[in-house]
C-alpha cells in the first residue's frame, strides 16, 4: 500500500450548522462531512490519475457522539493498493476538545477504475 495524497480540515459547530441547544452533532452531520472529504479525495484522484473510479467496498464505523461544542477535525488519506489501479480513501473524524481528540468516525472506501471489470 502506497501513501498517496493526505488532507486535514477542521469543521467548527459553526460551519456545521449545529442548532443553538444541541447536545451533540448529528450522525447526519458526521456523515455529511465524510461525504463532503470523500468526493474532494475522489475528485483529486480522478484529476492526478486521469481515471474513473467506482466504489467497490465502503465500511463506516460510528464510535462515539460528538459533543455539539466541538470542532471536527477531520483527516482523509489516500493509499493506492496494487499495480491494476485500485485505491483506498479513509476518513477519519475527531471531536476535539481543549485536551483531548476523540474518535467519532471512521469511513473506508475502495476503489477500483471502471474498466478493470472489463
Amino acid at each position: 500500500m502506497i501513501h498517496l495524497l493526505e488532507k486535514t480540515r477542521v469543521y467548527t459547530p459553526e460551519t456545521l450548522g449545529v442548532s443553538d441547544g444541541a447536545s451533540q452533532i448529528s450522525l447526519l452531520q458526521v456523515l455529511t462531512v465524510i461525504e463532503t472529504e470523500f468526493k474532494e479525495q475522489l475528485e483529486e484522484l480522478r484529476l492526478k490519475r486521469g481515471k474513473d473510479l467506482k466504489i467497490k467496498d465502503v465500511e463506516l464505523q460510528n464510535q462515539m457522539p460528538a459533543p455539539a461544542g466541538n470542532p471536527l477535525v477531520v483527516r482523509s488519506y489516500v493509499y493506492k493498493l496494487d499495480k491494476k489501479g485500485g485505491y483506498e480513501v479513509r476518513v477519519f473524524v475527531h471531536s476535539r476538545s481543549k485536551k483531548t481528540e476523540n474518535r467519532v468516525a471512521k469511513a473506508t472506501y475502495v476503489l477500483t477504475p471502471i474498466d478493470a471489470d472489463a
